[in-house]
């Protein structure tokens, strides 16, 4: 699935952190396949301050295409679907809904 890196980090944020150990497997190679690497680092010149990562603007709408397995699929759908049943979602989350929840 495509995502762009403000996804990526989202979708991390939204991850259970607390699951049965089988679940808990597919979440962390989720994390690692979401995580950036050295190589995007550089390319989209990013920066930690203060807690909060930032990257070239012109960097924002790239995509990079992430494996997500059918499991790990449904992880994330039912967080997403968590967020807007709890009333809880945020604009930052609506495209990731948008892909993994009403694309059925």
């Amino acid at each position: 699935m495509k995502l762009t890196m403000g996804e990526r980090f989202s979708l991390a944020e939204i991850l259970p952190g607390k699951e049965n150990f089988a679940n808990l497997r597919i979440v962390r190679e989720l994390q690692l396949e979401l995580a950036p690497t050295e190589e995007e680092w550089k390319r989209y010149g990013m920066k930690e301050d203060k807690g909060q990562i930032h990257w070239k603007l012109e960097m924002a709408s790239l995509e990079k295409d992430i494996r997500i397995g059918n499991k790990a699929h449904t992880i994330v759908r039912e967080a997403l679907e968590k967020l807007d049943n709890e009333k809880v979602g945020e604009m930052k989350y609506l495209t990731l809904y948008e892909k993994f929840v009403k694309e059925d």
